[in-house]
């Protein structure tokens, strides 16, 4: 797809500088939707009249952070797989949520294939969101406390086990089927 011309748009190094902060207020918005950015903290939280909403690829509360993917394939939590929307706040994904839908693994699902799948999923919510914005009947539920997975904690061995965890699971689960193929007699 082709970004429309008229939507005026600026490459900002972080959100978290003076300089960021002072592009995002001087553009006035009522609302701001990220989708993997960096973590966002101090001034930039309080801009935006309705907040800023934050479009998180796995279930919160479980899976608050970084890598959530790996985390949940190193904990063997298939259910976890999905997308939250949530308010960002000064906790690390720990705002209000607006909106999660799971997503149910496939027998053709490979480890690369689930955030492919959940972007798509971040497409409707947030669609359903800012719907919710525009008609004045926003709904959000707080989160109760929860583990914060990082990124650092993660490695390469963490990304061998959960990639070796998410295979198991998968052959398990999603048993291949066979086609017998007959020539024409």
């Amino acid at each position: 797809p082709v970004l429309d011309p008229n939507i005026r748009f600026e490459n900002v190094r972080s959100f978290n500088t003076s300089r960021g902060v002072n592009k995002v207020r001087a553009a006035d918005p009522d609302l701001i939707v990220v989708f993997g950015t960096k973590i966002l903290k101090g001034e930039i939280l309080n801009i935006a009249d309705l907040g800023i909403l934050n479009i998180h690829r796995a279930m919160l509360p479980e899976y608050r952070g970084a890598n959530h993917d790996w985390w949940i394939c190193i904990n063997r939590d298939f259910d976890y797989f999905g997308c939250t929307i949530h308010y960002c706040v000064d906790k690390i994904d720990g705002g209000e949520i607006l909106a999660k839908k799971q997503y149910q693994l496939s027998g053709n699902d490979k480890i690369y294939t689930i955030r492919c799948k959940t972007t798509l999923i971040a497409a409707e919510l947030i669609t359903n969101v800012v719907t919710q914005f525009k008609n004045n009947c926003v709904h959000s539920q707080p989160q109760p406390p929860s583990k914060l997975w990082l990124s650092k904690n993660l490695g390469v061995f963490g990304r061998i086990r959960g990639y070796i965890n998410f295979q198991k699971h998968m052959k398990r689960n999603f048993r291949p089927t066979t086609v017998e193929c007959y020539e024409n007699q």
